[in-house]
């Protein structure tokens, strides 16, 4: 009985995993480019790439300043280019790779958690394998996480989150020994690598886990903390000074905050409800109260019970709801920013679900039955959920990437029609969702602009059609609605883009 009881959660543990690996990677770049920061990275990484850059991240050939964040998460892509070349899915697979590893890191730490919580002599136990079980069903369901800004996107977010998992188990870990602090500043220096000053909530949070870590020499290692995280940083920031000074950390610091900090937003409340592992996380928390209630045979003493699991979980709770509040009173609403929140929120659905099971198993044999019962209600929940939202990336497939998406097809059929006679020109363009009547200017709207430079090597301009007419050779792409502006002045390569091109002309209009 006893080995069954491990054989089994192990089974649909294992299951739950296949499916969190499926929904990752399954058809990756089917839905093309997601967003517009994704589109931009895209053409930073392609651009590093063909100029074999390392430091400076360009767009249009010249230094970008609007991306003002570290390139770490560029240095992965740049990597596995150089091994199999520049393609919009290489650009993503380094992102899902950190998905997997967030998933794998916070399985490993919840086998220690129970094991610690269990006094086990063994990390492979009944206890621990019931709450990665749980843990794995709710990571499966975390929908805004695979479908935007993380898992299955080239943004940085993946890597970022991935050092910042590192970062929590480093601070739960200096309750027992301040030296892993020092971790904790290699993790945040390499978060800050990914997202700049993004950094800076999780920071706060880790300033209120003070009181829960160990108090010998505890100032000390903070410092040791702070320094390693310097040093983390440190020759990057030196080289990227050495470019152009103090210009990128300007930017860095004061480019992307000024549209975002409106101060006080209440949305990610809002977000709360609409986030499946939310409601599941408060299922197996109400569950493991009613679950105590019996076992104890006590409402105080349930509920004090119940009190000692959250004092002990309150470092999660904090990296819950520090960075929730953060974003809520600066204004600063992005859903991807609080993710690390959702990682925290499936943590705990891990542990109170195993709680609710040890303390229904400890009653009679319709208790017992009871926790069977309600732990396959779990499972096949989220097995249903997770399996559905793997479906419908079939059905999507060839329709995401709103107008844009289309320009890709047309932009393979050209390499396919015209071979390499097109390859590598410049090509300027002029996009309606970009297009101000009072002030007509052209603006490279950077999911056509990656589409072009990934299949073609096209290389964006700047200067509209002024420009565009002295660069021989050159091709231009306007948007339909704006034929009728410009019809007069057309002569050479251009296309007509209406979702898509619909001719490639050299004629005179």
């Amino acid at each position: 009985m006893k080995t069954l009881s491990k054989i089994i959660p192990t089974i649909i543990f294992i299951i739950f995993f296949v499916l969190v690996v499926t929904r990752i990677f399954y058809k990756l770049d089917a839905l093309g480019i997601a967003d517009y920061d994704e589109a931009w990275h895209a053409v930073n990484a392609y651009e590093m790439y063909r100029s074999d850059s390392w430091t400076i991240n360009t767009y249009e050939d010249q230094v970008d300043y609007f991306n003002s964040k570290p390139p770490l998460y560029l240095w992965a892509v740049l990597a596995l280019y150089k091994v199999a070349g520049p393609s919009l899915l290489n650009f993503k697979i380094p992102s899902a790779i950190a998905g997997v590893i967030i998933f794998l890191l916070l399985a490993a730490f919840l086998l220690y958690l129970k094991k610690e919580e269990d006094g086990e002599t063994s990390v492979i136990n009944t206890g621990s394998l019931v709450a990665v079980m749980f843990f794995s069903g709710a990571f499966l369901v975390m929908d805004g996480l695979y479908d935007y800004h993380l898992f299955r996107s080239g943004n940085f977010d993946s890597f970022y989150n991935m050092f910042l998992m590192a970062g929590i188990i480093c601070i739960y870990m200096s309750r027992k020994s301040n030296k892993w602090l020092i971790g904790f500043g290699v993790a945040m220096g390499l978060a800050f690598q990914c997202k700049s000053f993004n950094v800076v909530p999780m920071l706060l949070a880790a300033i209120c886990c003070i009181p829960f870590m160990a108090k010998e020499k505890r100032i000390r290692h903070i410092i040791y903390s702070v320094i390693a995280a310097t040093l983390t940083v440190l020759p990057w920031a030196i080289k990227r000074f050495m470019f152009d000074g103090l210009a990128f950390f300007n930017a860095m610091l004061f480019g992307e905050a000024d549209d975002k900090l409106t101060w006080f937003t209440i949305n990610y409340l809002k977000d709360i409800p609409k986030s499946t592992e939310y409601y599941l996380l408060l299922s197996t928390i109400i569950c493991c109260i009613i679950a105590l209630g019996i076992s104890k045979k006590s409402v105080p003493e349930a509920f004090k019970a119940f009190w000692n699991y959250v004092k002990k979980d309150a470092v999660f709770y904090l990296w819950i709801i520090v960075p929730i509040a953060f974003y809520s009173l600066a204004g600063a609403h992005n859903p991807w920013y609080v993710y690390s929140s959702h990682l925290m929120v499936v943590l705990l659905t891990g542990l109170y679900g195993s709680r609710a099971v040890k303390e229904l198993f400890t009653g009679t044999a319709a208790l017992k039955a009871a926790a069977v019962v309600l732990t396959g209600c779990f499972i096949a929940i989220c097995a249903v959920h997770g399996i559905g939202k793997i479906t419908t990336v079939n059905e999507l497939a060839g329709t995401g990437g709103g107008p844009a998406y289309p320009f890709r097809d047309d932009m393979i059929e050209m390499a396919d029609a015209y071979g390499d006679e097109y390859r590598s020109r410049h090509i300027y363009m002029i996009d309606i969702s970009r297009y101000d009547q009072r002030d007509i200017k052209d603006y490279l709207f950077c999911d056509l602009q990656a589409y072009a430079e990934y299949t073609l090597d096209l290389h964006p301009r700047q200067g509209g059609i002024d420009a565009w007419l002295e660069d021989e050779g050159a091709i231009f792409v306007i948007n339909k609605d704006l034929f009728e502006d410009f019809a007069d002045r057309l002569v050479g390569h251009v296309i007509i883009q209406d979702g898509g091109y619909l001719f490639f002309s050299q004629d005179m209009y």
